[in-house]
Formats: structure tokens, C-alpha cells, sequence
């Protein structure tokens, strides 16, 4: 019976080893490439080694923490559809390091598919930092997880290069897909993109080519030369819960205008819950979401965009049929203080709609949005100068527009106005253009055939108040602005009978903070200063997600406000392990926030009557929670209250209506 077993056992073995299961390890302080890489203790020591090797479905190569190697990357083979290879990291500590200054990037994949790359730091070359290309006629099932990815530099010669590309060879029929995007830090470049996932070939979108299936969530991305996030010639894509800031800030325009976070050729696809801010562009653009030319059936919705050059969000057609937007849906979003250039804000508002060359918008259906509009000139929120088709939704409706200037609207006879509501503090009256004519003062502007074009407009300063209908008595700006944060309910439910507010109510914690579970050395939980306190859940845990998702609001909080007192601290929601401890702000990219590794997590739930596990308070210097959110928390709705209660950010634009706190 032993006998059997031992046979057994070691048919297993040796299957296993002709299948390819093997896992490899790469030490570039301490390895040696004689060695056959099998043990830890036998692991090879070069890039070049580790690059020559050709993996076998199942393979892992893993670098060891804390180590720095120099040069490329590119290790070999393929996976299956069942057995990926892993490129990852073993060990304690910091992220193991690929420095890839002087060649093509520092991680390459070329005509190679089902690889999972995880906790990596790639310093990129010239000009990407993760490259993976090819040009055979299909490449299928790429996961990016807990990457981090800086340091690309060169000047661009295509949108095809930047920090993370996906991408096929120029001028092939390739095909990418099954790709997921989640975690990845991607930061300082000079090339173009930051993340840029094209699922073929930009020379294909007249044949209407699209790779399938495409999600990049819970990544932050900041400081590049174009664009921060862009999905290009994709079906069934999803770009979710991403931060970006100072996207486009090539210093003269050479290969385009960029965007924060965008998709162009994409068909079915969706984009909800991100942030972006500080969004430049050396010509035009420079928005936060951006509909471009040749989508179809594309919503964006539960955005906040804000304190950009450019528009806050636009839809765009272009380059005849097959550059045609179809069925684009833009709801529930937050905008404040975008068209902060004086040229942008003029040609583009913060809604902006166009089409050149032969294109067309056929179907437009935008509604339930909330825009705070401040540009450093008298120009309209609300631009339309788009050729939309009839016959299909084309509206803007049920939206809050507070405005603090007095024109407010620029626009063909080709988009219908409807019951939206308009807060002025110009020092004028408010004043229209539409479908070539202008309007003066609170009335209703009207098309052409006669229409009226209802609308509920509001100036404090004038004391008027016109109602086209009677579905409303009045709206309280600081309501829309501050309670709706994504304008999840149509203004009606915001506006309410009654005189406007004029003053901001007093701020008073809801309770005071009751001593936290003692950390290891016997101190309390003492936070300096004005502290957001997190829950979240590391790996293995059934609602990594969600904390995911939630690390990326604080990590946008913290780089908003930390000039202005703001301290982040995470407490975990299960125990962990003294390696868990160590490598998990590693993996995750905590940076400056801070881990309470030795909390006890169920009395840290209970004593914040936190019933969910990915909850947040904030703490005042003098210890008083002054506000709980339960559950995974917007980045608007934390935003608004740290405006409120530590000021605006450096940089950024005052909001000039009062805010509530509730």
C-alpha cells in the first residue's frame, strides 16, 4: 500500500513538472543564475536569466521582496486558460523593484497571453513601464494587481506609451481582451498615458474592431503627460472607482489633447464612481470623463469631476458613421469648478457637445447631474454645438446647474432643455443661446418652432424667480450641491418650498469618540489632528473589494488635504499576521497612512457603530467624531465635508454657495 502510494505521489509529481507547475524564484541581491531557481534558497540572481526562460502554463516567477533589479524584464511563454502564469513576489517587505532606465520598459510581454502580475514596483524605460503587445491575431486574459508603476520618461511619439500599455503593434489585426486592471499605482511620466488599454488597433476603428471584456478599477493614477485612463476600441468595458489627477501635462501639444478618464471606440461600456482632478491639456480637452467619437451604448454615471481646465464631461462624434456615438447616457455625476482655463472654459463649458468631420450623436440622454459652475470668465455652463440625430432621446434634463456667472447656456436647436433647475449669481441677468437666439433675464428660452424649453431659474441677488411649470416652488443650492452629491435623486427632491439659506449651520459632533481598543504598548487610540479612521479588509477576506475601492478615496483625500491637517489611519477588520502586517501597505501602496496593525478589530466595529465592515468616521484634533459613513463611502461625499470643515485645498477653487453639514 506504501508502495502504491509512493508511485502514486510521484506520478503526481512528475505530472505536474511535464504540465508546467513549477514556481521559480528570482533574487537579484543573493541568487545565482546556476542555480535552478526551484527553492528560495536556490534562486536565480539576473533579469537576463529570468528572461531567457520560457514558462509553462502553471509556472510562477516570483522576485523576492525588498530586492532591486536592473534592466528588462521579459520573461517568456504563455499560459492556458486554466493555468495562468503568475509574475509575482515572495517574501517580507517592500515590493521587490524592476528598474528598467535605459531599455524599451521595465516589464514586456510580447504575443503572450494568460499571465496574472502582481505586486511588482516597475520603474519604467523609454517609453513604457509595463508594455504588453503583440501582433498575432488574438491575445486573451491579463490581470494587473497591486502594481505599481513610475518613472517613464522620453518625449511621446504615440498615445501608445506611458506607464501601463496595452496595446497591439500598429497597423495589425490583433485583438486583446480579458484584461483586468485593478490596484495599480501609475505615477510621473512624461510619455503619454498612464493606463491606456486599446483592444485593437487604433487604424481599425473604420471596420469597427473591439477586444471584449476590459476592466480597470481601484487604481490611482497621477502626474503623466496625457491621458490618466483610457479604454480605446473596447466591448463590454468597465472603468470603475479609479482616481486620477494632474493628467495632461505635456508642456506643448504634439500628439493630441488629453483627457483624466475617458474611452473612445467603445461599445457597451461603462464608467462609474471615479474622481478626477487637476485635468490639463496643453490645447484643448483637458476634462475629467469624456464620451469620444465611435461609442455606442456608453453611460457615465456617479462621477465626481472637479477643479479642471477643461469640461467636465462631453460627448463627441466624429469621422462619419463609423465615428458615430450612439445611445450615450451621462447621469447622476457631480462637477464643480471645472473650466478653470480661461480658453477652455469658453469653448467648452463644463458640458461640452460636439461633432466635426462627418459626425454625429444619436442618442443623448443626460440628466439628474448636479454642476457648481466659477470659470474666470462670463462664459455658459452648458455647450452644444453637436449635429444630434432626431428621432432618438436627446435631452438634458432634471439637472441642478449653480451658476456663478450669468450666462449659462450656448446650444443648437438639436438638445431639449427640460426641467432643469438654474441658480445664477451673476451680476447680471442670465442670459441664452439657443438654436440661434438669445434670451435675456428669468423667462424660459424657447425654440424655434416655440417650444418651451422649461426650466426653474433663481438669482438671490435679484430676487426672481421664473417657473415655466409648477412642479417646483423654489431650490436650495446648498441642498443640491452638498446633500445630492451624485444627484441620485432628480432635483425635485432637492428642492424644496421656502426661502433660500443664507447662512451655514453650525457644525456639532454627533458624539464624542470612546476609547478605542489598546494598540500593543498599552496606548490608546490617539489620533493627531483632523484624522479620517478606515476599516478595511485585507486579501482572503470576502469583501477585499470594497476596501479596494475604499483605499482609493482615502489615498485621493489624503494628497487633497494632508497640507491642510489631514492624517489617514486603517484599522483592520480581522487580525493579522506579523507577515501580513508588513506586506500588506506594501502591496496595497498605503504610502503616507497609516496601519493600526494591532487593533482588535470586532471592538473597533462595535465602538464606531459601524455595522459594515468597510466603514470610516472622521476624527477632529479634539476627538470628537464629526461624521460616520457606514459602507463603502463616495469620494464627493467625503470631499464636501473636509471642504467644509478644513478648507479648500491648495490649489483648488473655493465653493462659493453655502454648504450644510448633515
Amino acid at each position: 500500500m506504501k508502495r502504491l502510494l509512493f508511485l502514486f505521489t510521484l506520478f503526481l509529481v512528475m505530472a505536474g513538472y511535464s504540465f508546467g507547475q513549477s514556481v521559480h524564484y528570482l533574487n537579484c541581491e543573493s541568487g545565482n543564475d546556476a542555480h535552478d531557481s526551484l527553492q528560495p534558497t536556490s534562486a536565480w540572481k539576473t533579469l537576463e536569466k529570468a528572461s531567457s526562460y520560457e514558462f509553462q502554463p502553471g509556472d510562477s516567477l516570483l522576485l523576492r521582496r525588498g530586492s532591486v533589479c536592473k534592466g528588462l524584464l521579459w520573461p517568456k511563454g504563455s499560459g492556458s486558460k486554466d493555468r495562468p502564469i503568475t509574475l509575482g513576489a515572495y517574501g517580507v517587505g517592500d515590493l521587490p523593484q524592476v528598474i528598467g532606465t535605459g531599455q524599451i520598459a521595465g516589464l514586456k510581454l510580447y504575443n503572450q497571453q494568460f499571465w496574472h502580475i502582481q505586486d511588482l514596483n516597475i520603474t519604467g524605460g523609454d517609453p513604457y513601464g509595463i508594455w504588453i503587445s503583440g501582433n498575432v491575431p488574438r491575445l486573451s486574459h491579463f490581470r494587473l494587481t497591486d502594481v505599481v508603476v513610475h518613472d517613464v520618461t522620453g518625449q511621446p511619439k504615440t498615445k501608445d506609451s506611458g506607464l501601463v500599455v496595452i496595446a497591439p503593434d500598429a497597423k495589425t489585426d490583433t485583438v486583446f481582451g480579458d484584461i483586468v486592471v485593478d490596484g495599480v499605482t501609475a505615477y510621473n511620466t512624461t510619455q503619454w498615458a498612464g493606463i491606456i488599454i486599446n483592444g485593437a488597433s487604433f487604424l481599425s476603428y473604420a471596420n469597427l474592431v473591439r477586444g471584449p471584456d476590459i476592466t480597470v478599477r481601484n487604481s490611482v493614477v497621477h502626474d503623466v503627460g496625457g491621458d490618466g485612463i483610457l479604454l480605446a476600441s473596447v466591448k463590454n468595458g468597465l472603468i470603475e472607482r479609479n482616481v486620477s489627477w494632474n493628467t495632461g501635462m505635456q508642456y506643448t501639444e504634439s500628439i493630441g489633447t488629453p483627457d483624466g478618464i475617458w474611452e473612445w471606440m467603445c461599445q457597451d461600456c461603462l464608467v462609474q464612481y471615479n474622481e478626477a482632478f487637476f485635468s490639463d491639456s496643453p490645447g484643448v480637452d483637458g476634462g475629467t470623463f469624456d464620451i469620444d467619437f465611435g461609442n455606442i451604448n456608453n453611460v457615465l454615471q456617479y462621477n465626481f469631476g472637479h477643479d479642471s481646465q477643461g469640461y467636465c464631461f462631453s460627448i463627441f462624434g466624429a469621422e462619419g458613421p463609423p465615428g458615430y456615438s450612439h445611445n450615450s447616457t451621462i447621469r447622476r455625476n457631480l462637477c464643480i469648478n471645472n473650466g478653470r482655463s480661461p480658453r477652455e472654459a469658453k469653448r467648452q463649458g463644463a458640458v461640452y457637445l460636439s461633432t466635426w468631420n462627418g459626425g454625429k450623436l444619436d442618442g443623448v440622454k443626460i440628466y439628474g447631474n448636479t454642476i457648481y459652475w466659477d470659470p474666470p470668465l462670463d462664459t455658459a455652463a452648458i455647450v452644444n454645438e453637436a449635429e444630434i440625430e432626431p428621432g432618438s432621446p436627446r435631452f438634458f434634463k432634471d439637472n441642478v446647474i449653480v451658476s456663478t456667472v450669468s450666462t449659462l447656456v450656448r446650444s443648437n436647436a438639436d438638445l431639449d432643455f427640460e426641467n432643469n433647475v438654474y441658480w445664477t449669481f451673476g451680476r447680471t441677468m442670465p442670459s441664452w443661446a439657443y438654436g440661434g437666439n438669445d434670451f435675456l433675464g428669468f423667462t424660459a428660452f424657447q425654440s424655434a418652432a416655440g417650444q418651451e424649453h422649461g426650466g426653474h431659474f433663481m438669482n438671490p441677488q435679484f430676487g426672481a424667480l421664473f417657473e415655466p411649470t409648477a412642479s417646483l416652488q423654489g431650490c436650495d443650492p446648498s441642498v443640491a450641491v452638498s446633500d445630492d452629491l451624485y444627484g441620485n435623486t432628480t432635483p425635485a427632491a432637492n428642492c424644496v418650498p421656502g426661502a433660500v439659506s443664507k447662512s451655514l449651520r453650525p457644525v456639532k459632533p454627533k458624539h464624542i469618540l470612546p476609547p478605542l481598543p489598546l494598540l500593543a504598548d498599552g496606548k490608546p487610540y490617539s489620533p493627531k489632528g483632523w484624522t479620517l479612521l478606515a476599516l478595511l479588509s485585507p486579501e482572503g477576506q470576502t469583501d477585499v473589494d470594497a476596501s479596494r475601492s475604499q483605499l482609493v478615496v482615502l489615498k485621493s483625500m489624503l494628497q487633497q488635504f494632508s497640507s491642510l491637517g489631514l492624517n489617514v489611519d486603517v484599522a483592520p477588520t480581522v487580525s493579522l499576521s506579523p507577515e501580513a502586517t508588513a506586506n500588506w501597505p506594501n502591496d496595497w501602496d498605503f504610502g503616507h497612512i497609516q496601519l493600526l496593525a494591532n487593533t482588535n478589530p470586532a471592538s473597533v466595529l462595535k465602538r464606531l457603530g459601524i455595522d459594515q465592515s468597510t466603514g470610516m468616521v472622521l476624527v477632529s484634533p479634539d476627538k470628537n467624531v464629526v461624521r460616520a459613513w457606514n459602507g463603502l463611502t463616495s469620494p464627493a461625499e467625503v470631499e464636501l465635508v473636509l471642504r467644509l470643515l478644513l478648507g479648500t485645498p491648495p490649489g483648488m477653487q473655493e465653493i462659493k454657495v453655502k454648504m450644510q453639514h448633515h
